[in-house]
């Protein structure tokens, strides 16, 4: 019901091919309406008389914030490492007779 209700409205509206992405929650329905929804695309691209195959990437947002969070720690800690290295430097210059 829901990818039906999506498809009419794009249609109605003649945005369908204007449409790149959708954004959701992680609802299962949700997840299930989107992923019919590729068979309006394809409607669409054969109607354009258009060679190009439509995909769906299904992708999670708490996924996405895990991975920056995980690059976010590698840079934080990269630096910190950086920043005794350099303490120790300046230490030994300073101890240094």
């Amino acid at each position: 019901m829901i990818a039906k209700t999506v498809t009419a409205v794009l249609r109605e509206f003649q945005i369908a091919n204007k449409v790149i992405n959708f954004v959701t929650d992680n609802a299962p329905n949700m997840v299930k309406a989107f992923r019919l929804v590729p068979d309006m695309c394809q409607d669409r691209a054969e109607s354009q008389n258009c060679d190009e195959q439509s995909t769906v990437e299904l992708v999670s947002v708490s996924d996405l914030v895990n991975d920056i969070l995980m690059m976010t720690m590698r840079i934080l800690s990269q630096m910190i490492i950086l920043l005794w290295i350099s303490s120790c430097s300046i230490s030994a210059v300073l101890t240094t007779p």
